[in-house]
């Protein structure tokens, strides 16, 4: 017998540390609410670990509901931001067939506004289809005052999921009455790829976060090395060299207030006079070392970016000062950003041990590109290679 086709919405709801991350360790997953106008009851809501109790049965329903069954094969899973969505079930369903079509509406709307809403919100979707706007509730009266979601009684979870799905769906016809041609088969690219794009934040990338720690250790070794150099250079060891506004004025001229300790005195009772120390600021001068390019004034004084120092004409003390703050400033990156930048960002997100799960931006740049962020997946250093490696071999 044939499978009839049709479409549902579903939304998760997860506890909220890291926003939700769904690969954040401590994070579990609530519920799962469905949506389907075709259905008796329209609505159907699974109980994940919200209740505490056995979900096995509620993981069987879901995987039957969303693969091919005897009641029919999903046509069109719809939702809002459904990459998240589609991380949590796989999450607890690894093995789910995800052969169906996807229509993220969040996504739709980053289009249909010629992409220059990055990430609009439910909220403000519907609002530009004068459709009814969610209920803050759960987030107001539990988010907000530090309750997270395993504790939000079951009808009030349930009840705003339930709003969720159906507002979803109600936002789905009116977008889908406005796309066609070009656009819409814009939406249906951009939709296939997303499938794509949640497969690799899922999966993630490898990285020895051991190992990268290590190489911070030793590249902060030569950082420090190029500090004292810098130190030398002026005389003086209590410059901070990461203030654009204190580098501005070592190149081009002027004062910088040092905090210091300033010699005092008062006399006693007796006569006898005390010496001591408070704290004080001592104003020092700079003389001018090179001359600023014309347009690069900024509210530091003038501009101390890579590409500024780069065109500075600059001979002598000023040369090998501008040489030492490009190797300062590319070595301070490679230390905070990436060595220990990306061991710390595992941490603070409760990642798997060595598992990056960068997030692959599709509502962010107006030209319709990929963006990628926490972290920028598409703007690693090249000495970090050695440290990737797959996760289907025992060698790094």
């Amino acid at each position: 017998m044939a499978h009839t086709t049709y479409a549902i919405v579903i939304d998760t709801e997860a506890t909220t540390f890291e926003k939700g991350n769904p690969f954040s360790q401590r994070n579990k997953l609530m519920c799962v609410g469905c949506y389907a106008p075709h259905w008796p009851d329209k609505y159907r809501f699974y109980d994940i670990e919200h209740s505490g109790l056995p979900y096995v049965k509620y993981l069987y329903n879901l995987k039957a509901l969303l693969e091919k069954n005897s009641w029919g094969k999903i046509d069109l899973l719809i939702g809002f931001n459904i990459k998240y969505d589609l991380h949590w079930i796989r999450r607890y369903i690894p093995d789910l067939r995800m052969d169906f079509r996807v229509w993220d509406c969040q996504l739709a709307q980053f289009i249909l506004n010629n992409q220059t809403t990055p990430y609009p919100s439910l909220n403000e979707c519907l609002s530009q289809h004068q459709l009814p706007l969610k209920s803050d509730i759960v987030k107001t009266e539990y988010w907000d005052k530090g309750i997270d979601t395993d504790e939000i009684p079951e009808e009030v979870l349930k009840q705003y999921n339930r709003i969720d799905c159906e507002l979803t769906y109600q936002l789905y016809l009116k977008q889908n009455e406005l796309f066609s041609g070009n656009q819409r088969r814009l939406l249906e690219l951009h939709c296939a790829d997303l499938l794509v794009l949640q497969e690799m934040e899922f999966r993630g990338l490898m990285f020895n976060a051991k190992q990268s720690e290590v190489e911070a250790k030793a590249t902060t070794v030569i950082l420090n090395s190029v500090v004292s150099q810098l130190n030398q250079i002026i005389g003086r060891s209590d410059v901070n060299w990461n203030s654009p506004k204190q580098v501005s004025t070592i190149l081009y001229g002027g004062t910088i207030s040092f905090p210091c300790r300033v010699p005092t005195e008062r006399t006693l009772k007796n006569g006898t006079i005390k010496h001591g120390e408070r704290n004080g600021i001592l104003d020092t001068a700079f003389p001018q070392l090179v001359e600023p390019i014309d347009g690069t004034e900024n509210s530091n004084g003038w501009s101390t970016d890579e590409s500024t120092l780069r065109s500075l004409k600059a001979s002598g003390k000023a040369r090998e000062l501008i040489k030492l703050l490009l190797k300062q400033s590319e070595l301070d990156k490679l230390v905070g950003t990436y060595y220990n930048g990306l061991p710390n960002l595992i941490k603070q997100k409760d990642w798997q041990l060595d598992t990056l799960h960068g997030q692959i931006n599709q509502c962010v740049a107006r030209t319709g590109r990929t963006s990628s962020s926490q972290p920028n997946l598409q703007n690693f250093d090249a000495r970090l290679k050695p440290l990737f490696y797959s996760r289907f071999s025992n060698e790094t």
